[in-house]
């Protein structure tokens, strides 16, 4: 049954209200967690024709970028930091100087691929100062390590550093859905990473050619703290997809720093529940 939005976001409020009160994690929903930009409906991956959800928040949330790209930065050689940055293309270092600056080098000339000759404005960075920049805490804020894992972010102007700080801004994405509606292709009890279920490519477009409304299989995140963590993924077909109604809240890339966070709400999720409290003053729910 199509609801109204309004009706929709009540529902959800309701459901993951009463996992609060109870202690438990949410019932009867199913979260999808991106960094894309999504204009319109929700639509499934290119690979294996499938829009994939999990039923925890925390799941659903760690798929969402930590950022646009990263990259490894190695602490220059001492006698390097004393140096002006080289302009070779393709080069972190040049792109941070160039940054740094607001300026970049001209009249340059290349060898085999390789800078051969430039000339450098008059305040162009050296080595040092690049990665003062980097690991000062009037710069960007990233330790003073051997190698540091640096993000970056797409701007008008390109690839941008950015603060260690930084999260690349996402979405998650929350629906009604039940576990039994969706045909189970799990190959195993548990996941498998020697044969992970997500391949199975030919199985879900056959589900899909039966009209089956999603199918279930094992998965893996991949978190930095935890490594590969084994959870179920629940998946729409395209046709499903089309007509499933969403609502969606501002989220970013989440990993709890316990065990017992896996099956808690994520701080985006509890404090838009907080928001739908004001909104929804009702007697008996949660306060």
């Amino acid at each position: 049954m199509k609801m109204s939005p309004d009706e929709l976001e009540m529902e959800v409020f309701q459901r993951i209200d009463a996992a609060i009160r109870d202690g438990v994690a949410p019932l009867g929903l199913l979260f999808h967690g991106t960094g894309e930009p999504i204009n319109g409906q929700l639509k499934p991956g290119g690979y294996d024709n499938v829009l994939w959800t999990s039923d925890s928040p925390v799941i659903a949330q760690s798929y969402i970028p930590n950022s646009g790209i990263t990259m490894y930065m190695h602490r220059p050689s001492s006698y390097r930091m004393t140096e002006r940055v080289r302009p070779q293309e393709h080069s972190g270092w040049n792109e941070l100087a160039k940054q740094i600056s607001g300026q970049e080098c001209f009249d340059i000339t290349f060898q085999h691929g390789e800078v051969s000759s430039w000339r450098i404005p008059s305040d162009w960075p050296t080595y040092g100062d690049c990665w003062a920049f980097l690991t000062s805490k009037n710069g960007l804020g990233y330790p003073d390590e051997e190698t540091i894992e640096v993000s970056q972010a797409g701007s008008d102007e390109g690839w941008k550093f950015m603060a260690a700080s930084y999260q690349l801004p996402g979405h998650l994405f929350i629906t009604l859905g039940e576990p039994k509606n969706f045909s189970d292709l799990r190959t195993s009890d548990e996941p498998d990473l020697t044969s992970v279920d997500y391949h199975q490519t030919k199985a879900f477009e056959s589900a899909w050619n039966e009209r089956k409304f999603g199918v279930m299989i094992n998965d893996f995140a991949q978190m930095k703290r935890w490594g590969n963590v084994g959870h179920r993924s629940y998946g729409f077909s395209p046709e499903t997809a089309a007509v499933t109604q969403w609502i969606a809240i501002p989220a970013t890339h989440y990993e709890p720093t316990d065990w017992d966070g896996f099956s808690k709400l994520t701080p985006e999720l509890k404090a838009w529940h907080a928001e739908m409290q004001e909104k929804y003053a009702v007697p008996g729910l949660t306060r």
